[in-house]
């Protein structure tokens, strides 16, 4: 019998698929003739992307060689199709060579795979151009910073679901995968994939996958890792911040590896091979079992740990593991009892590397790696569990907000904070919003800003409203 497109580990699902994929849309970069910078040049009514700050959480590097790049983020249960393109805007300065990016934002119902919305709106997102504003470049309004051009429905339709529609772009998605991509690239891709390293890229093509092929990558890889996968299709910079880009970024595909980006050796394992020859093959029955992401193992004979509390330990034993991103954390976050012991080993497993490399006098960026990487886990320690707070240790990278994942806290568990009392909670505030670079100060200000009203903190005003002297 012919596997189906539903037969694949990734399409697990809960119930019949929609009809059709609801989306919003939105356009980024340069509008021809003015002198603004880059903007949100039009956007549907039902997503304010300027307001949320979208453009950060899409950035490929510094952008400063413009390209064709399909592009998949997943963002806290919504998902982004991107297609990048070079723009052909010249600005008020004469000035050329911008990225544009079209966005489809789709955020899918309860039990939905999010490698259904890949393979379909990957390629849909692909046939949008700037004509749908380019017309208007001439209107005097972009003078002013806020302006964007609202869409019509019509620009963002819903997009129809069939099995046909799936089946056709599966097939030309494995079709160029099979034509740009070699076996054993393949397997060492899936390889460090269901280790959960981060970044894994995978190298030596001639140009940037098809859309569709781009999806199909998602298809032999156990749901509950494809779900969380962002997958850069290139890279259209000639630089990038390795740190920020590994914060957005699971996955890069790219003709050469770019330097700034530190990637760990390449793996095999036989899950990973398993994998590939089932994606090359078509053929999802030929993974036996399906491959699963390395999960740790509860002592022997003991209880099992909660599944967050495993994830941050193998993430502290895992050397080439750098960032453990907000989104990763369930949300909402519930605090744990009897937890605290596992939290202080998560740390403490991070602090004796850092202590090894002390005494070997060694160090460098690996040293500020280890840092962060401590920080990220005292940070997770305190949403979990509040009363680890005074005993994990200073955080000391500056670079980690102690308050980074409780903006996820469920709002009964987030008056656990209330226990540490107010000098220890000014504390971490000031810590986290002094933290540079400032990639998450929006949203934790946003959370204590809610939380100090209803819970009437009122100490927290001055904190995060200073005042200014002239």
């Amino acid at each position: 019998m012919k596997a189906t497109i539903w037969d694949w580990p990734a399409f697990r699902r809960e119930g019949g698929a929609p009809p059709r994929l609801e989306v919003a849309r939105a356009v980024w970069g340069k509008v021809h003739g003015a002198a603004s910078d880059f903007r949100w040049i039009a956007h549907s009514p039902d997503i304010d992307p300027r307001e949320q700050h979208l453009e950060r959480e899409l950035l490929l590097g510094f952008e400063d060689a413009p390209g064709p790049a399909p592009c998949w983020r997943a963002i806290e249960g919504t998902f982004h199709a991107i297609s990048c393109y070079p723009s052909r805007a010249v600005d008020a300065a004469r000035r050329s060579g911008f990225l544009e990016k079209q966005v489809l934002r789709w955020t899918p119902p309860n039990g939905m795979p999010a490698a259904l919305g890949a393979l379909l709106l990957l390629p849909e997102v692909a046939r949008h151009t700037d004509q749908v504003w380019w017309e208007s470049s001439a209107d005097a309004r972009w003078s002013r910073p806020d302006f964007a051009l609202i869409l019509k429905p019509e620009d963002a339709a819903p997009v129809e679901v069939s099995a046909e529609a799936l089946e056709r772009n599966a097939e030309v998605g494995l079709a160029a995968v099979r034509e740009a991509v070699s076996e054993q690239s393949l397997t060492e891709f899936y390889s460090a994939l269901l280790a959960e390293r981060r970044p894994v890229i995978l190298s030596g093509l001639l140009r940037p996958l098809p859309p569709a092929a781009l999806a199909t990558l998602l298809l032999p890889l156990p749901r509950e890792l494809a779900d969380r996968l962002s997958l850069a299709g290139w890279f259209p910079s000639k630089r990038a911040d390795s740190e920020s880009f590994q914060r957005l970024w699971s996955v890069l595909l790219c003709d050469r590896q770019p330097s700034a980006l530190r990637v760990p050796e390449s793996v095999v394992s036989e899950p990973g091979r398993a994998a590939a020859q089932a994606l090359l093959s078509g053929d999802p029955s030929r993974l036996g079992g399906q491959p699963r992401a390395r999960a740790g193992i509860a002592p022997a004979g003991g209880p099992q740990r909660p599944a967050i509390i495993q994830r941050l330990l193998d993430f502290a034993a895992d050397d080439d593991r750098r960032w453990f991103a907000p989104g990763e954390m369930e949300r909402p976050i519930r605090t744990l009892a009897h937890c605290e012991s596992d939290l202080m080993d998560c740390v403490r497993t991070v602090e004796v590397e850092i202590g090894k490399l002390d005494r070997n006098d060694r160090g460098g960026w690996r040293r500020e790696h280890l840092t962060v990487k401590a920080d990220l886990l005292r940070a997770a320690a305190l949403a979990l569990a509040p009363k680890t707070a005074g005993q994990v240790g200073a955080y000391r990278s500056r670079r980690v907000p102690a308050l980074l994942y409780c903006p996820r806290l469920a709002e009964q568990d987030s008056r656990g904070l209330d226990e540490l009392g107010e000098t220890k909670l000014a504390e971490l505030v000031r810590q986290s919003l002094d933290c540079r670079p400032d990639l998450f100060g929006r949203d934790i200000r946003t959370w204590l800003e809610r939380w100090a009203k209803r819970e009437r903190q009122t100490w927290l005003t001055p904190l995060l409203n200073p005042p200014r002297f002239q």
